[in-house]
């Protein structure tokens, strides 16, 4: 019970509990459970998919995730797209910390600080082998 909370309010705060019965709650809980069984695979994906659209933009590794002028940094974008799971960005902000420096350097006051919320809040109950994932890291990103 406590995922199905988990995977519905990861997604978006203002729930009403009311709503979490409807299909919308099902599919959000199903794409949370599958994340979570099957961690390695999309945790791999998510991290060749934010490596392949650094390299296409010709950018490194370290700078998808510098904030210039204020603007969302390229990982942030990937996250708001869909392009990557918010459980992938909460596993990578635990081995790389860089939500303390988005909350000082970002501009705009609507988007970044719902999605900081939710990544501090998410973290207790993003299980997974800190190990594999910096594991995985290493071999995508330093290839």
């Amino acid at each position: 019970m406590l995922d199905y909370f988990v995977a519905n309010f990861s997604v978006g705060d203002n729930k009403w509990i009311g709503n979490l019965l409807d299909n919308e709650g099902t599919q959000n809980y199903t794409k949370y459970r599958k994340y979570k069984e099957s961690f390695d695979y999309h945790f791999r994906n998510d991290c060749s998919n934010i490596f392949n659209d650094l390299s296409n933009r010709g950018i490194s590794f370290d700078d998808g995730f510098l904030v210039h002028n204020g603007q969302h940094p390229r990982i942030l974008r990937l996250l708001i797209q869909r392009r990557i799971h918010i459980q992938t960005a909460v596993i990578i902000n635990s081995v790389l910390s860089f939500s303390k420096a988005w909350d000082k350097e970002i501009n705009e006051k609507v988007v970044w600080p719902k999605i900081s919320h939710t990544i501090k809040k998410l973290k207790p109950f993003i299980l997974y082998n800190e190990t594999q994932a910096k594991l995985i890291m290493k071999e995508i990103i330093v290839k």
